[in-house]
């Protein structure tokens, strides 16, 4: 090739006047007399150049044209000839001095790319002092003779024998249970519970609720749910609902534990209340749901302990605490099963029934002045109900109230009740001692056939013509017979007129033994530890999901030896640019983003503090955020080779993986159960597709939908991916070109990472409001009550 012509014979075009050579560019034979100049390449190189990698042409095309430096050496400013990367160091293309590779990085000589192993090591030593610390907890328990999670002597029960027996306690002598059950009532003393509730003076400072003329209405519904509701459920009763489905039995457990308006009075700790709303007594209320509420994950000790810790915390130690739930499991015979998972439908664990039993313990451990249970009988074989009802009544012989709606109860369960009321159709019917229903129906005219359950008796009685499709009618005859046996003279003599004398009582707050808000957050934190300990499968998969995602993605960028991004030279040099390579870096970014409520109700409602719960689980999920990070990066960083230093590319990911828990938190607390999961992976797929890759985001811009994209964590995490592989770049390439065709901005990764931790925060705050904000509006809408 002779001097001034070019391989493919074409004229040479001079690129400047004077004898520039652009830095990361080798210029051969360039002087004042013969500055750099481009050649129109030749057939084979020019489809190199448009390849859309690998796309650099290293056969000379002029004598005085400049050539990028090759890979895996670099080309010090000025000079005319490339040096070999030395070991230790990495050179991309268009390199002007080598890179250092950062510690425990793979980096021969002549390496055009960075193989980092320090994401391998760091979870090699973790895993390795994670198998240490559990191989010294298991030597430290055995050495101990720890082997159960309580560190105090189980109680032994023996039922048929007819007594229990507590460790270090006295022996208490009881009647055997079925002689109890057939007795109708026990009350039993629990050892530590009996002085714990003393020290609460539980038998004295019981509740007392008194109903008159109460009307609950709700939203969307045209007619009242409840109408005219007047009765007295006094402390230390065991007061039942029944009625036929639809009847509003649901609606008065909600009524009395939401509360509002003027609906009646409450006698609590001695003194009158009208009541309001409950956040003053919500601590002394509990509340055991139909479908029995637990953590699937724990075993019932852990599950009892739990609650324990955040309802009493604030006044008993932690000894004492231990040993009361250890009393208290004795008490409802868990002692067979104390240290088995509680389980899920999907992995079965312990029985229906002794599910119902950790459900009433993990209220009962509170020591409350009232209980409220939604078909507690539900599901339940007739032993298993008679057993559970009669552990009820036990506690209303403890100074509890106990009130409960049960549909259609056996004989001997509804022999157990002191109290009853029928409602039909929102109404009451009947109000008053179960022992006296039979007969205040024949009293007012009804004819009963004879049958051994009276429960049977009435219920029949209700869904036949002459009451369930006549209100009015039986209510006229109700009034001639002198009306509902409700106790109207005693609801006047203990509340009279609830009036706004009532209302303004001096406020008085009942003892409080809740543990402070930050030992909550504690409890919570340590209950999740123990869940994800006892759920290292979904562990393990979200691990090698993690992992998978990253040798994928790796995989899918391999090729590129990490050079991912391509664009114009900078000036003057355009003309010997190869074909730009904008989508590859935001496209690699969408890659790794897609690759990444019922507990929560029935703890709030138990009195527990929902910031507490939301903040306290949402902390014990991140180690798992992290450890998916790390194993997502540590496969991505080796394969892919990026440019992006591994700590850098660690903290942008782990930010994106912040995103995606906290909106999948926000799904789950929106979508039904069954459609969550489904659910929770679409909108992460969403927020991943809209990052400004395709459709452009400059593109967005001009439809004016770009708040959509910002608003989605996928876009700040592609412009962190574009930042930080152009930026190193930007002496090379004419980086500002290829974010305005982009629509990025570069140079802000640390604002990105920022920003995409505050998106997570508010996926948070939004998912905690949908769940709280529902029940401190409580499910009635609306309610009054007449005087």
């Amino acid at each position: 090739m002779a001097e001034g012509t070019c391989l493919s014979g074409q004229n040479p075009v001079a690129l400047a006047d004077a004898p520039v050579c652009n830095l990361g560019f080798i210029c051969h034979n360039t002087n004042r007399e013969n500055p750099p100049k481009f050649c129109p390449p030749t057939k084979s190189c020019q489809a190199v150049r448009l390849q859309p990698s690998e796309n650099i042409c290293q056969e000379l095309q002029g004598s005085f044209e400049p050539v990028a430096c090759t890979p895996g050496y670099y080309c010090p400013p000025q000079s005319q000839e490339q040096i070999r990367c030395p070991p230790g160091s990495y050179c991309p293309l268009g390199s002007y001095h080598p890179k250092r590779c950062a510690a425990l990085s793979i980096c021969a000589e002549g390496s055009s790319r960075e193989i980092s192993v320090i994401g391998f090591v760091i979870l090699g030593v973790l895993y390795l002092l994670c198998a240490i610390l559990g191989l010294g907890t298991k030597a430290w328990k055995q050495k101990k003779g720890l082997h159960a999670p309580n560190t105090f002597p189980s109680a032994r029960t023996s039922w048929d024998q007819g007594h229990i027996e507590y460790a270090g306690g006295p022996a208490g002598n009881f009647p055997a249970l079925d002689a109890a059950y057939e007795q109708g009532s026990i009350v039993r003393e629990i050892p530590h519970f009996g002085t714990m509730s003393g020290d609460r003076q539980q038998g004295e400072r019981g509740l007392d609720f008194q109903l008159r003329d109460v009307c609950f209405s709700k939203k969307g519904v045209p007619r009242p749910v409840l109408q005219g509701v007047t009765c007295q459920i006094p402390k230390g009763h065991m007061f039942g609902i029944m009625g036929p489905s639809g009847a509003g039995k649901l609606e008065f457990m909600a009524m009395m534990q939401i509360f509002g308006g003027k609906l009646g009075c409450i006698l609590a700790f001695g003194r009158r209340y009208g009541l309001l709303m409950t956040n003053r007594y919500r601590h002394c209320i509990s509340f055991v749901p139909q479908d029995d509420i637990v953590f699937p994950n724990l075993t019932v000790w852990e599950n009892i302990l739990h609650t324990a810790t955040i309802r009493l915390g604030g006044t008993y130690t932690t000894h004492d605490i231990m040993i009361h739930v250890d009393n208290i499991i004795t008490y409802l015979g868990l002692d067979h099963i104390r240290d088995q998972q509680v389980g899920s439908p999907e992995n079965r664990g312990i029985s229906g029934g002794e599910r119902k039993r950790v459900s009433l313990a993990r209220e009962i451990v509170a020591m409350p002045s009232t209980i409220i249970l939604d078909e507690p009988t539900s599901g339940l074989d007739a032993t298993t109900a008679l057993s559970v009802m009669g552990l009820l009544k036990d506690l209303s012989g403890l100074g509890i109230t106990v009130i409960c709606a049960i549909h259609q109860p056996r004989r001997d369960v509804f022999d157990l009740l002191d109290d009853l009321m029928l409602l039909v159709s929102g109404r009451p019917i009947y109000v008053g001692p179960q022992t006296s229903m039979l007969d205040y129906f024949q009293s007012i005219g009804f004819t009963l056939p004879k049958k051994d359950n009276p429960a049977d008796t009435v219920m029949d009685l209700i869904k036949t013509r002459q009451v369930g499709c006549d209100i009015p009618w039986f209510e006229e005859k109700q009034a001639l017979a002198g009306g509902l046996p409700s106790a109207e003279g005693r609801f006047t003599e203990h509340c009279p007129a609830v009036a706004a004398s009532v209302m303004a009582a001096p406020v008085f707050t009942p003892p409080d033994d809740r543990a402070a808000w930050l030992s909550q957050v504690l409890t919570y934190i340590r209950c999740g530890a123990k869940q994800q300990k006892n759920q290292l499968f979904g562990i393990l998969l979200e691990i090698v999901t993690a992992s998978c995602c990253g040798v994928l993605i790796g995989l899918s960028i391999y090729e590129s030896k990490g050079h991912i991004f391509q664009g114009y030279f900078r000036e003057p040099f355009q003309l010997l640019s190869s074909a730009v390579d904008y989508k590859s870096v935001p496209t690699a970014g969408l890659l790794s983003s897609l690759a990444i409520k019922m507990v929560f109700g029935q703890e709030v409602h138990s009195g527990h503090s929902a910031s507490a719960y939301f903040i306290g689980k949402d902390l014990c999920t991140l180690p798992r955020i992290l450890i998916s990070t790390l194993h997502f990066t540590a496969f991505l960083k080796v394969l892919a080779a990026t440019v992006i230093p591994v700590h850098i590319l660690f903290c942008i990911n782990a930010a994106y993986f912040f995103c995606i828990y906290g909106l999948a938190s926000l799904v789950a607390s929106l979508a039904p159960r069954q459609d969550a999961l489904l659910l929770a992976m679409l909108t992460s797929l969403t927020a991943g597709v809209l990052d400004g890759s395709g459709p452009r985001l400059d593109q967005v811009k001009h439809w004016k939908m770009g708040w959509l994209w910002y608003i989605c964590p996928g876009t700040w995490y592609s412009e962190a991916w574009f930042s930080e592989h152009v930026m190193p770049f930007s002496y090379l390439y004419d980086t500002d070109a290829a974010a305005h065709f982009t629509g990025y901005i570069t140079g802000r990764t640390g604002f990105d990472i920022g920003l995409m931790i505050v998106i997570g925060v508010v996926y948070r705050i939004l998912a905690y409001l949908s769940l709280s904000l529902p029940r401190m509006r409580g499910p009635a809408t609306g309610m009054k009550g007449a005087q």
